[in-house]
């Protein structure tokens, strides 16, 4: 089925639509409910590889611009205004050129990363075209996370609220920042909840080792402390629990991270939606932490891991690691479908990890209730109904 929409599409992006980023996979499922000739992507990235387009999705024309890795910030911070300044200059000139070459009317904008949030500005003052911006994550925390000087962080979040209240309409990864964003902007907002293929939901079974008891983590760690903290819980309970061996295992970009030979870490690569799922299943116990840094707290309390859809799919128990006022640690009181932890103490953890592997009654009933939030709100069709609407506003 195809959206109907009278407009043609430019998706200006950082990542363009493929199954081979967790960015790449959103876009790749909308991109699934245009209509073929509706859309031109362009493609702002920092690599010269280009992922694998989907096989039913090449008759996308994308365009792609290379700049500078933008992680060049955390090294060399005075250098980035200025790269940035004439990077967004050299791409709003071509930019300009596809809009009125292929009569595109309509740009949706995905804004997360400064080049991008600074183009989406300058779109926004130079062309009277509607723009309707899509967020995954507010833009702070990647910025502080890779050291870049306060001055620039203050500029360019400036500029995010500037198109926060001048943008069409926005999309958001969850409804606290759905209705953030409304309630704080004026702007019209939709709600892209990280969504999911429901053929692929697995079915509850048990470990296929029955002397191991398995936490596995899908992604990258960003909230270091807290995965850490759970480390010291695991050497409490001395890699055991009720005559198990515990292990982790960790799936994604790892290959950097040594966590001091640990032999009870075993790390796999990044796989796509369906294999890893799979994967999961195998396992006890799908760990997601967040931060309980207060410098976190916009992040904390806005974003929404989608790796929490794909654990409801796996049909294993999932704890929550990190702050009550979280958006995941509310999600999961809601609609009772996960174990949350608010605390770094090691005997506290100890004690939740503990009560998982004993509690199978309540474990059945949450993975029972995070495939029902799957059914209710994260399954294609409801991403598809969402999308219409962000089109058409």
């Amino acid at each position: 089925m195809t959206i109907n929409v009278d407009k043609k599409i430019l998706l200006l992006t950082s990542s363009p639509p493929t199954t081979k980023s967790t960015g790449g996979l959103v876009l790749d499922q909308l991109c699934r409910f245009i209509k073929k000739g509706q859309i031109f992507c362009h493609v702002m990235a920092d690599y010269i590889t280009k992922p694998k387009i989907s096989e039913d999705l090449d008759w996308i024309p994308i365009k792609y611009t290379y700049k500078i890795n933008e992680y060049i910030g955390m090294y060399l911070p005075s250098v980035i205004f200025i790269i940035d300044k004439i990077f967004v200059y050299w791409s709003f000139q071509i930019i300009k050129k596809e809009i009125n070459k292929n009569n595109l009317s309509l740009i949706w904008c995905l804004i997360d990363t400064p080049t991008q949030i600074l183009l989406a500005e300058k779109l926004l003052k130079n062309t009277k075209i509607p723009l309707h911006i899509e967020i995954w994550d507010p833009p702070l925390w990647w910025m502080r996370d890779n050291n870049y000087p306060k001055f620039y962080q203050k500029y360019i979040y400036n500029k995010y609220e500037y198109i926060l209240r001048n943008a069409k309409v926005c999309a958001t990864a969850s409804g606290a920042m759905s209705e953030k964003y409304h309630d704080s902007y004026g702007i019209p907002t939709v709600t892209f909840w990280p969504s999911i293929d429901t053929k692929y939901i697995a079915i509850n079974k048990k470990n296929d080792n029955p002397n191991i008891f398995q936490i596995a983590l899908a992604g990258q760690i960003y909230a270091k402390k807290e995965w850490i903290s759970l480390l010291k819980a695991l050497d409490y309970l001395q890699w055991k629990i009720r005559n198990k061996k515990i292990n982790i295992k960790l799936i994604g970009n790892h290959k950097h991270e040594t966590f001091d030979n640990n032999k009870n870490i075993v790390i796999e690569h990044w796989m796509g939606q369906k294999e890893l799922i799979e994967t999961l299943n195998k396992s006890d116990l799908l760990y997601c932490p967040y931060w309980f840094n207060n410098n976190f707290y916009e992040e904390a309390s806005l974003s929404f891991p989608s790796k929490l859809v794909t654990y409801f799919a796996a049909s294993k128990p999932v704890l929550f690691h990190g702050p009550d006022y979280a958006s995941p640690n509310k999600y999961l009181k809601q609609y009772y479908a996960g174990y949350y932890c608010n605390s770094l103490k090691t005997k506290t953890i100890a004690g939740i990890i503990t009560e998982i592997a004993d509690n199978e009654i309540k474990n059945n009933q949450f993975i029972s209730n995070g495939i029902q939030c799957i059914k209710d709100r994260h399954s294609l069709t409801s991403l598809e109904k969402s999308f219409a609407q962000f089109l058409n506003s």
